[in-house]
């Protein structure tokens, strides 16, 4: 994912835009430049639990954004794995997250968690 830094909010957690919206997550990569683009993995810690925080989603569109304190994504369903993990598309770029407590599903999906367990991983491309 390319995303451009925009504020240092505490000694991990940064805010950032990308072309899906915005968000805040911990940086886990060495010094960083503010307004400077980055390409990033995107890590998602926890376990989610179908229909607490991740639930099925009418539109089809990808999505970053903030919301009362939470990090919200929409991303489309790849599969669902027989271990808990859930292998979704957030634009460009592969999402993996673990869902308890979920039957089979197709089609897109939103979930949301708090920004300590977003995780950014620059790379070098």
């Amino acid at each position: 994912m390319k995303i451009i830094l925009n504020d240092k909010i505490d000694e991990s957690l940064v805010s950032f835009e990308s072309d899906l919206g915005c968000g805040i997550a911990v940086w886990e990569g060495n010094k960083f430049l503010l307004r400077h683009s980055y390409d990033v993995e995107l890590g998602i810690d926890g376990v989610f639990e179908w229909g607490v925080n991740v639930l099925p989603e009418k539109e089809h569109v990808f999505y970053v954004d903030i919301v009362e304190g939470f990090i919200w994504f929409k991303a489309k369903v790849i599969s669902y794995e027989d271990d808990g993990v859930l292998v979704l598309s957030l634009g460009n770029d592969i999402v993996f997250i673990e869902v308890s407590g979920m039957s089979e599903i197709d089609g897109y999906i939103s979930f949301y968690a708090t920004p300590d367990k977003i995780l950014l991983y620059p790379v070098d491309l």
